[in-house]
């Protein structure tokens, strides 16, 4: 018991804010927060069932969510709006003083649901007890400080429906129908405030956002998809005409792959012949910057086999006539992110090893042209993946 709070008059309101009303819930939450108020020594005043249907989960003054007028004397209202999320049950209680129209506290709690709802339920009634405590012995203060140093609630709007959404270290919730409603926050108007968006297929995005008002609506920026498997089409400077494909695989989506190209081109000659090159490449890449970030720097190495045929187009291929030069490389590049798809340039530079009998090439940097300068000229390659 508290002594010196018998007198002291309290309502409670209750909103159930899943997708599916939860009559179980409500009933519970209802029964168990009524049995602490009045343990406390409070006077419990009904206002009716209005003030547990489902309702304006959205209404901004939480003193005005009960139906109807206020009772002249009511000292408190306690708020629970609370949904179902997943495996969890988060339950967010408002205290507001319906004279001064003000909020004078409140907690957010997210409990497993574990093998009963009770549990969950009796363990948020837990986390309310401090700003229950708080309120009962310094309610004089709180009134007269709490409109100008804390937010009374909060909107966030933007990210994907199913975002998970957590605030410093607690998670609120998830995304539905582009928004989510936060009736009550512990933290102070100016204070910085990390918000972490997650959900499944996606890369995790934390951004500080400035809580300037009591009353606060953001934005914020959806989700990176997470890539695990890449096609790849592209084109490279002096094998002209001819086009490539790659596939990559990304043990860390979208940072660390192992990349597989295949490339081929035709050189018509003057007379009936022609050079083809058939060239492949397996290479381990690196993209060690945020996936959010628009253009993102990265870099390969590797090593593969050219082909080069210089048969005539008008007869059989010989084995004098096919060349092979094994030859290792690194890679430089930038690409742009826009969602899945991600449009690429980079540099190759490549050495031929002279390793097979059959070698075209011998020891050489490959260049535009194939040159024996000590210092490389970088091939240029341009291309665009797609991730999944």
């Amino acid at each position: 018991m508290h002594a010196g709070l018998y007198g002291q008059t309290v309502a409670v309101v209750s909103r159930d804010l899943t997708d599916e009303p939860q009559p179980t819930v409500s009933a519970l939450l209802v029964r168990r927060l009524t049995a602490e108020l009045v343990a406390r020594g409070y006077q419990l005043v009904d206002l009716g069932p209005a003030a547990h249907d489902r309702g304006d989960a959205s209404e901004p003054r939480v003193s005005s969510v009960a139906v109807g007028e206020i009772p002249d004397g009511l000292d408190v209202i306690v708020a629970a709006f609370y949904r179902l999320d997943g495996d969890a049950v988060v339950v967010q209680f408002v205290l507001t003083d319906p004279v001064a129209g003000i909020v004078v506290g409140g907690v957010l709690s997210r409990q497993r649901a574990g093998l009963t709802i009770s549990t969950s339920v009796d363990a948020a009634i837990d986390d309310l007890r401090p700003s229950l405590d708080r309120w009962e012995r310094d309610r004089e203060t709180l009134r007269r400080g709490m409109p100008a140093d804390r937010v009374e609630r909060i909107f966030v709007y933007g990210p994907q429906d199913g975002v998970r959404v957590r605030f410093a270290a607690l998670e609120i919730g998830t995304v539905r129908a582009g928004r989510i409603f936060v009736p009550y926050s512990p933290f102070p108007v100016g204070s910085t405030v990390p918000i972490t968006l997650s959900k499944h297929g996606y890369h995790e995005r934390t951004v500080d956002v400035v809580l300037d008002g009591r009353r606060i609506e953001t934005t914020l920026p959806s989700l990176t998809p997470a890539g695990t498997v890449g096609l790849s089409l592209f084109v490279t400077s002096s094998f002209l005409p001819g086009a490539g494909v790659g596939l990559r695989l990304y043990p860390a989506p979208d940072r660390f792959y192992v990349g597989f190209e295949h490339y081929r081109s035709i050189q018509p000659q003057p007379d009936v012949r022609a050079v083809r090159f058939y060239r492949s490449r397996l290479t381990l890449g690196l993209s060690p910057l945020s996936p959010d970030l628009r253009i993102r720097p990265f870099a390969e190495a590797g090593g593969g086999v050219i082909v080069t045929d210089l048969a005539p187009i008008d007869r059989r291929l010989t084995d004098d006539e096919l060349y092979s030069d094994v030859y290792v490389g690194v890679s430089v590049g930038v690409e742009a992110g826009f969602g899945r798809w991600k449009p690429f340039v980079r540099a190759d530079v490549d050495y031929s090893l002279g390793f097979t009998r059959s070698n075209l090439l011998g020891r050489r940097w490959i260049s535009p042209p194939v040159t024996s300068l000590p210092v490389p000229v970088p091939l240029a390659t341009l291309g665009v993946v797609r991730t999944w």
